[in-house]
């Protein structure tokens, strides 16, 4: 899905932190303009009627042919059908043919009384669905969907379905589809679609970013996104947003430049200065992801890096990932009292070396891994102000959910130092005991329960996803990232976040920045990757290979 920000001038791109409102917020928002700005109702609906006008205009340029287009506005009898109905006036004043349906007849007081009134003093027709054949055979340019905005929830029924379904017919014979806030159908609160739904090419929002033009399903039918500012600013919010995003865009006045900023680099430093990752992973038959790890630690700027792995890991990891140090221990050994004794030798060895911890990619469930699993959590609990920081993911997580003894060590350790967990899905209702399935289909309620979990034991969670929400004991704010594909859907992707998150943690980013920057970092990276290998090639290793692209253009501005 491609953003664009009609507010922003041409120029430097710059990122920035971007808030999403949820739709009471935008309501209450549009309110505070109206009374306390003076700014009358009528003035933003023309603005916003003007940006879908001009997204419809913008799509014709450059047509061969010089005859009038077509376009049909399908209206509901909110003041998003009133919108559409504007921007259809618009259109005709431009030239341009249009034609109104409306699902509904507009109340006579209402905005879109008014605005139909004026549509067609214009000489822009407004049909009612129910009494007008909408033609057969005849495809217009251009279908305006202006049926509900981002405060519907529901199904939609009756004309309003029958609506939609013409709609999309249209656009699978050549109509270019363009939403009026949101596409009709999905949730702007969660983009959940709990019926059927508009399939947008072109979404035009306003003011604000809405949470379900990035959650999926909802994201999959907005097709580009286009924000266009219409006077409502950050003076008209009342309570502040709990959710944010890291965008690019050209130059947007008002706006933070960045939040993310990455660790700053000693130019005198040497590599101790710049953090010692110690990275237990990768049991037996699992050495890829101990590898995985290892390079993205490396490439996110860690000073060092020592893996704690078999000894029949140690060839792999030498030849794949030269920088690393290696702490081994035998396959096999003799155990003493529920001690694994040249492992627990080595891990002692190797905890007074590091400064930050990770472990889980590949690590196993073995009775010695989770004999690694506790004892790093006791020493965090006992010794955590003398660590950057510790990152818990993978089969350390399933360790952890499966022994609530090890729920108190992890509380333990979150209180000394910056604890962060990065489970998938499943392992993230594995961690919260609830049934993965409601976790997947109900996003508030992940949003919910991952704040609670992080308060509870004081750590920073990234509950992974298609849209990863990063929630922290640190901030009140939950970041989704916006970054990524449905390349990163494979094997390793996950344990090359770890690495990043690692690397980042070891140069001295606190958890909840360390995560959120780790998480848009991976994504960036494979948002470069594919443009060469494709989403459908795409690799873990292709990520860690562009991860220092996604470096450059963060750290130079660029982005």
């Amino acid at each position: 899905m491609r953003r664009n920000d009609s507010a922003g001038s041409a120029g430097e791109r710059v990122l920035y932190r971007e808030y999403l409102i949820s739709p009471a917020g935008m309501k209450e928002a549009d309110q505070n303009t109206i009374e306390k700005a003076g700014i009358s109702s009528a003035v933003l609906m023309e603005r916003a009627a003007l940006s879908v006008a001009d997204a419809v205009s913008g799509a014709l340029e450059g047509r061969r042919n010089p005859a009038p287009e077509t376009v049909y506005v399908f209206a509901g009898r909110g003041n998003n059908g009133a919108d559409g109905i504007a921007a259809a006036r618009i259109l005709a004043e431009r030239g341009i043919r249009a034609t109104v349906w409306l699902t509904d007849v507009p109340s006579p007081e209402s905005e879109g009384a008014v605005q139909q009134k004026a549509a067609e003093y214009y000489g822009v027709p407004c049909r009612k669905t129910d009494e007008y054949s909408i033609p057969e055979g005849r495809v217009p340019f251009a279908v305006i969907d202006a049926l509900f905005g981002t405060g519907f929830h529901g199904k939609p029924e009756g004309r309003a379905l029958e609506a939609i379904r013409e709609i999309n017919r249209l656009r699978r014979e050549g109509a270019l589809v363009v939403s009026v806030d949101i596409p009709s159908g999905v949730s702007g609160a969660d983009g959940s679609i709990p019926g059927e739904c508009v399939r947008a090419d072109i979404t035009v929002t306003f003011s604000y970013y809405k949470a379900g033009h990035f959650l999926y399903p909802g994201r999959a039918a907005c097709g580009e996104l286009i924000r266009s500012q219409i006077g409502i600013t950050d003076r008209s919010l009342g309570q502040k947003p709990g959710i944010f995003t890291y965008l690019a865009s050209s130059g947007v006045p008002g706006r933070i430049r960045t939040d993310l900023q990455l660790p700053e680099r000693n130019p005198a430093g040497h590599k101790g200065s710049f953090g010692k990752v110690l990275l237990a992973a990768g049991d037996f038959g699992m050495c890829g992801a101990a590898v995985l790890s290892a390079r993205a630690c490396c490439r996110a700027g860690a000073g060092m890096v020592r893996v704690f792995t078999p000894e029949s890991n140690r060839i792999i990891i030498q030849q794949s990932v030269p920088e690393a140090l290696i702490s081994t221990f035998p396959d096999e050994e003799a155990w003493e009292d529920g001690i694994p004794l040249l492992c627990a030798g080595s891990l002692e060895s190797a905890l007074s070396w590091c400064d930050t911890i990770a472990v889980g990619p590949g690590l196993g469930r073995g009775k010695r891994a989770v004999y690694t699993v506790r004892h790093l959590l006791e020493y965090a609990a006992a010794c955590g102000d003398r660590l950057k920081g510790m990152v818990i993911d993978a089969d350390a997580l399933r360790i952890i959910s499966a022994d609530e003894d090890l729920y108190r060590l992890l509380k333990m350790a979150g209180a000394k130092l910056s604890v962060i967990l990065t489970p998938h899905l499943a392992e993230c209702a594995a961690l919260l005991h609830v049934n993965t399935d409601e976790l997947a289909e109900d996003k508030m309620k992940r949003l919910r329960l991952i704040r609670d979990f992080c308060s509870e034991y004081h750590v920073t969670l990234a509950a992974k996803d298609a849209a990863t929400m990063v929630a922290s004991c640190e901030s009140d704010e939950v970041y989704l990232n916006t970054t990524g594909n449905d390349g990163l859907a494979g094997a390793g992707s996950g344990d090359v976040l770890t690495g990043i998150i690692s690397g980042l943690t070891a140069q001295g980013m606190g958890g909840s920045a360390a995560a959120a920057a780790g998480v848009f970092l991976h994504g960036l990276s494979a948002d470069i990757a594919v443009l060469t290998t494709g989403r459908r090639s795409l690799t873990a290793s292709d990520v860690i290979d562009h991860l220092q692209d996604a470096l450059f253009e963060v750290s130079s501005g660029k982005m």
